[in-house]
């Protein structure tokens, strides 16, 4: 099925680009002679591989579809495509890739929006669409998109499911990159109150909306606050994903920042923390990973700024 051949299409490339990653010692070895195949750039391998599975997926719809035009069958295939395209555009955007995972996005909303019966499928896809924009700095287009996608979310699910609260959530970083503080801070505590008593309640949720509402604390110089709210973040965390997942780094860091701030703060809490921060990036970077290398050497710079050392 469509489906199932983007999502080994997407196995297939992550193994290829790990390939790619692993062999650069081989590559040095090969010389000249093998610089066209083997020195492109991983991503993009990847960008081009699934640019084509897309263009295929597109050329099998309009086939098929043209000789089932208003049916059953025609619509069911549409929305194949429409996940599979969602798939691509998900794995583009965990490695940054965002305007590459847009173009997924916005053609799987073209799939699906004429079928009928999947509007969670076209919720979804509005949802990752404007979180891309929201990256790209497209604030107006991410604020339209999650306002369909809540206004879809009310009349299939209602304002109480987390699927509700995750959209909400994302509002509340497109109103904070606008300026509209407290309505973001509002979205927040919203989005908390509603993950936390949904019928299928989520720790991760809960302590992702905390972390976004502990950034715009911060900014805001509200700074107990954003401490308060990253270390529930960390705790909730710890308890879903385990001590030593990436996502734990990045508040590590803030409450070392937090720590360390002004004539008085405590040098050696910074300290642990960006420790603890460095320690869980060292484990990204050992799966060779550009951007744990480089957060690894950059947290290692403010640790020498906190002990003293600026030469380092």
């Amino acid at each position: 099925g469509v489906i199932e051949g983007v999502q080994k299409q997407i196995i297939d490339c992550d193994n290829l680009a790990r390939r790619l990653l692993d062999d650069d010692d081989g590559r040095e070895e090969q010389g000249e002679q093998a610089e066209d195949d083997w020195t492109r750039d991983p991503i993009r391998v990847v960008v081009d591989s699934f640019d084509a599975a897309a263009e295929s997926v597109g050329a099998l719809v309009e086939n098929k579809g043209a000789r089932a035009v208003r049916s059953h069958s025609s619509q069911s295939l549409s929305a194949d495509a429409g996940k599979a395209l969602n798939e691509l555009g998900r794995s583009l955007a965990e490695r940054n890739c965002w305007e590459e995972a847009l173009s997924h996005y916005e053609a799987a909303m073209e799939f699906v929006r004429p079928c009928r019966g999947q509007e969670d499928l076209m919720a979804s896809t509005l949802r990752n669409a404007a979180i891309a924009y929201l990256r790209l700095g497209k604030r107006s287009e991410a604020r339209q998109a999650l306002d369909e996608c809540l206004r879809i979310r009310v009349i299939t699910v209602g304002d109480e499911d987390i699927s509700f609260a995750e959209a909400l959530h994302w509002m509340g970083e497109v109103l904070a990159s606008d300026g509209e503080y407290d309505d973001a801070l509002d979205a927040f505590d919203k989005a908390r109150e509603i993950a936390k008593l949904s019928p299928d309640p989520t720790n991760l949720e809960v302590a992702r909306v905390l972390f976004s509402k502990g950034c715009l604390l911060e900014v805001l110089g509200q700074l107990s606050k954003a401490d308060e709210a990253f270390k529930d973040a960390l705790e909730l965390k710890i308890e879903e994903l385990g001590s030593d997942h990436e996502e734990l780094a990045v508040i590590h860091f803030k409450l070392s920042l937090l720590a360390g701030r002004g004539g008085e703060g405590d040098v050696e809490e910074a300290t642990n923390r960006l420790n603890e921060a460095i320690r869980i990036k060292k484990l990204q970077s050992a799966q060779k990973t550009d951007e744990s290398v480089a957060d690894v050497l950059f947290f290692q710079s403010i640790e020498n700024g906190l002990k003293g050392d600026q030469t380092k």
